[in-house]
């Protein structure tokens, strides 16, 4: 049997050391909307962590959507590691989305007073093993965003001078200055921003990619065997016109069954793209506003949910018979996903310009002005730039391996993804997308030209 010598065991302990010793530490702070998160963790995996899916760090509070991750850096196996960052530094995403988009949007316009809780994974609280560690908490406020803990560091407490390193919203921030769309708490300020608060904010804003929006039903429901919706009869029920099935002329009949509509709460990304997409309040288009627990319509006091969490919305539709709600894509046996005017909800289809519930969402790279260190703006900067290129979202868009071409032109699929990039001038080409090859995947032709209040349509010239 081989045996070290004892002087090269403690030249090679040597070395290791040194290694661990100067591995730096790569921190990034994002704010904003929870529907892309999953997009940045699969990056952060493949351009960062060497494919190896980074730890994940949740607080005990399952209410609480916020996240860390963390990986030893490693090589990609495409391309390199982010300007400033090498082999075995440590790096860690801390993601703030606990009240989606508003969160981000508190940080933009309000750094002074807005408050962001960042999951601490250096903290005892932490316990765990694999890529999943949970960080105890025994008392949460979300009101004052404060947190009690056994070390009293299981969260970080982001100081108000300091804002987030990057701002993640499902649409334009201009549209958080409406009252509903602004969520009461204490930490972010009472009332919605004012006009010249959100001129104020410096950062240039860049359309990273399009998000599609699905609608969800009770596996049980009248209308999860209809499988569909039309856009006009999801209104009437979100504006507390429709109060049960038998209202809903896709059901029709004598069904007496209540409609409950589960909803995210005031300041959500969802919410406000469900606002702007059915009522077209926030454009200028309409005076109706979408039903809230305190304004509720003939939907009454019980018909009304708001969760503040596309979890906790997926998890009040499957409480109730009649429920129906509004989330980011993600099928489930535990809830019916219906199409809207016929048409299945998954890239292909917003690609084209078929499934028209999509929207452009919205990155404000701040991280050479927030403090972050020059390898976290690179991080910031490789994260924003993927985002927005076919070459990195083409596992988020079905191939013609995978789907169905329907006689209308529309497309279903066996795993329908929820993003596609967008056809931006010198990042992405136009292509057709009804491709014939069978590996092929699509390349954007829908847009709305960078204002989510304008038409979803189709640039490719045919």
């Amino acid at each position: 049997m081989f045996k070290m010598n004892s002087k090269v065991a403690v030249a090679v302990a040597g070395v290791l050391a040194s290694v661990a010793a100067n591995a730096a530490n790569i921190d990034l702070y994002v704010a904003g909307a929870s529907a892309q998160s999953a997009f940045w963790k699969a990056d952060m995996t493949s351009s960062v962590c060497g494919g190896t899916t980074p730890k994940t760090y949740k607080t005990s509070n399952s209410s609480i959507s916020n996240e860390t991750w963390r990986c030893t850096a490693a090589a990609p196996a495409t391309g390199s590691l982010p300007s400033g960052i090498a082999v075995g530094d440590i790096v860690s995403v801390y993601y703030n989305s606990h009240f989606g988009s508003i969160s981000g949007a508190a940080a933009l316009v309000r750094p002074a007073t807005a408050k962001r809780l960042y999951v601490n994974p250096d903290s005892t609280d932490c316990t765990g093993s694999g890529t999943t560690y949970t960080c105890a908490i025994t008392a949460y406020d979300q009101n004052a965003e404060t947190h009690t803990s056994l070390s009293g560091n299981a969260m970080i407490v982001s100081p108000n001078t300091k804002p987030a390193d990057v701002v993640v919203l499902d649409v334009e921030l201009k549209h958080w200055g409406f009252s509903q769309n602004w969520q009461p708490v204490a930490a972010f300020g009472l009332t919605a921003p004012s006009s010249a608060e959100i001129a104020a904010v410096t950062t240039t804003p860049t359309i990273v990619n399009g998000q599609l929006f699905t609608v969800i039903a009770n596996n049980s429901s009248p209308i999860a065997a209809k499988g569909n919706i039309s856009k006009e009869s999801l209104k009437a029920i979100v504006t507390g016109v429709y109060d049960k099935w038998g209202d809903v002329p896709e059901v029709g009949g004598a069904d007496t069954t209540a409609i409950k509509y589960c909803r995210r709460e005031p300041g959500s990304g969802t919410q406000v793209a469900a606002s702007i997409f059915l009522t077209g309040f926030e454009c200028g288009r309409s005076s109706s506003t979408i039903v809230t627990q305190t304004s509720y319509g003939a939907l009454g006091s019980t018909g009304v949910s708001e969760e503040t969490s596309t979890s906790n919305v997926r998890t009040c539709v499957q409480g109730t018979t009649g429920a129906i709600g509004i989330a980011s894509l993600s099928r489930s046996t535990n809830y019916a996903t219906l199409s809207v005017d016929g048409v299945e909800a998954n890239a292909h289809n917003a690609a084209t310009g078929m499934y028209t519930f999509a929207f452009e969402d919205i990155v404000y790279n701040q991280s050479t002005t927030s403090g972050a260190s020059s390898a976290a703006q690179a991080l910031a900067t490789l994260f924003v730039n993927n985002a927005r290129k076919a070459t990195t979202l083409s596992s988020q868009i079905e191939t013609t391996a995978t789907t169905t071409k329907n006689a209308n032109g529309t497309w279903t699929s066996t795993a329908p993804k929820g993003y596609y990039a967008l056809p931006i001038t010198g990042v992405n080409s136009k292509s057709v997308a009804n491709a014939t090859s069978g590996t092929q995947a699509v390349t954007a032709l829908a847009y709305r030209a960078g204002d989510n209040c304008k038409v979803l349509f189709n640039s490719n010239a045919q």
